[in-house]
């Protein structure tokens, strides 16, 4: 009877061991994180610089803020307080006629963060009045945030006009 009770329990233990080590799961290998390529995020950031200017000479200045403004965004002209968040700009820029002159630039340096959510562009504007063929030549810089759906909006806007060609 001592046997059978030893035999039983040894029984016992294998089941449970056997039954136990099945709910057990190997350790499944972690993914690694996707490397960020910060060179084609860069390249990608002049190119929505660059959409962003080429929507204001076809669609005008104020279509092109709105469209390429976050939620949250920023924008700072001479002689005015901040306008910001998308809807006070919505109001801001649509009070003034974007139909009498053309704003186009081109971004000389863009850079990106490490972590690929953030990045800036600086470059040359040219202001030019449809009338009277005037120009106005300066200095911009853009604050970019990169969206949930991988595009680019930005946060931040600014520009200096005045510029003076290098001696």
């Amino acid at each position: 009877m001592k046997s059978l009770f030893m035999k039983y329990i040894v029984f016992l233990i294998i089941a449970l061991v056997t039954l136990f080590a099945g709910c057990i799961s190997p350790k499944q290998p972690t993914a690694k994180p996707t490397a960020i390529n910060l060179d084609s995020l860069n390249n990608l950031l002049k190119e929505t610089d660059l959409d962003f200017s080429d929507l204001s000479v076809k669609e005008g200045f104020n279509k092109a803020f709105i469209a390429y403004a976050a939620g949250n965004a920023t924008l700072l002209r001479r002689n005015h307080m901040p306008v910001v968040g998308r809807d006070s700009l919505y109001v801001n820029i649509n009070s003034e006629p974007d139909s009498t002159y053309t704003l186009t630039w081109q971004p000389l340096f863009a850079d990106i963060a490490a972590s690929g959510d953030l990045g800036y562009t600086y470059g040359r504007f040219l202001l030019k009045e449809k009338r009277s063929g005037e120009e106005a030549e300066g200095t911009y810089c853009t604050i970019w945030k990169r969206q949930g759906d991988g595009s680019w909006k930005y946060v931040l806007d600014t520009g200096n006009s005045g510029l003076k060609p290098a001696k």
